[in-house]
């Protein structure tokens, strides 16, 4: 008497299936019962696995071939420094403010940086000539800030009787090195504090701008003095700084360091070795600057200063790549 047979729940047609799928359903027609019966099994396992690692449920770091593989969040990415092949990664960090408040000094918080944050893959050249100058971003400026960017690494350079943003050296931006006016990324910036009322951006400029008042003059153009976070409030002798949100609540969210002591006098921008530090990481062949993460208080020669905390996972990823 042949043993009968119990119904399996519909998965679809064979000519619906992977092509390793069908050949399976294939071999299996030609087994034995019992056999069959087992390797079915082990193949509606090995199914529910394969739909479930590519089919939006794979979870971060678990590989992947697509944006589509991953989970709500995030995205299918290759970093040859970072891991092997591609997969799946954050595409926004998590809101500290959210997972908190806002209530603490400013200087409690990590901010997430980025080096170089104008190196853009893919910025078309301003100059009519090709670029020959290393990248280091994949997003643009305002795709940085929406996926919660808040602190920006930029280069500021004299060009074309303009300040720009420039991957040089010696202090001279030329065609080939240049990225782009300086006072189109301040105007994305702009329009991402005027459009989140509650978010603060901290820009780091490596300055070779001599012109006078030159970058003045590119914050005022661009709207972003309404934002300004003066000198004056910057706290001294090791102070924590404001509470999130009285800076908010004053719309004092945009927060300028320059690399130039004297345009702390000049301009009013403060110069960033009064107000933050870095550590050194060192690999076989280079040093790496690093800025601290939550230094509160820290003492530095004879003065304890006040730390702006900033990712520094992501600054020692980013240096590695300069």
């Amino acid at each position: 008497m042949q043993k009968e047979r119990k119904d399996t729940p519909y998965m679809g047609t064979k000519e619906s299936l992977p092509l390793w799928l069908h050949i399976s359903c294939s071999i299996l027609e030609f087994l034995p019962l019992s056999q069959m019966d087992l390797l079915k099994s082990m193949l509606v396992l090995i199914l529910v696995a394969f739909i479930g690692c590519f089919n939006g449920e794979s979870k971060l770091l678990d590989e992947c071939s697509s944006d589509s593989d991953c989970e709500a969040g995030l995205y299918c990415f290759s970093c040859s420094q970072g891991f092997s092949g591609s997969r799946c990664v954050r595409s926004a960090i998590t809101d500290q403010f959210k997972l908190l408040n806002n209530s603490l000094p400013f200087n409690k918080y990590a901010y997430l940086t980025t080096h170089n944050s104008y190196a853009i893959d893919g910025e078309p050249s301003h100059t009519g000539v090709p670029r020959n100058a290393f990248t280091n971003q994949e997003d643009t400026v305002t795709q940085q800030l929406n996926n919660g960017v808040r602190a920006l690494m930029l280069d500021t350079y004299d060009f074309k009787d303009d300040v720009w943003l420039c991957h040089s050296s010696g202090g001279k931006c030329f065609n080939i090195t240049a990225f782009e006016p300086a006072i189109d990324t301040m105007k994305e910036i702009e329009a991402f504090l005027s459009t989140n009322p509650s978010e603060i951006v901290t820009l780091i400029l490596e300055d070779y701008v001599q012109a006078a008042n030159g970058l003045t003059k590119v914050f005022n153009e661009s709207g972003l003095l309404e934002y300004w976070f003066p000198v004056s409030n910057m706290p001294q002798n090791g102070e924590d700084w404001p509470l999130v949100h009285d800076m908010v609540s004053n719309n004092h969210r945009l927060i300028v360091f320059t690399s130039i002591e004297s345009k702390q006098d000049t301009e009013g921008i403060a110069y960033q070795w009064n107000y933050m530090v870095e550590n050194q990481w060192r690999s076989a062949t280079r040093i790496y600057h690093i800025i601290m993460v939550q230094m509160p208080q820290l003492s530095v020669g004879r003065n304890p200063k006040a730390v702006i905390g900033v990712s520094n996972e992501l600054q020692a990823m980013m240096a590695m790549m300069e």
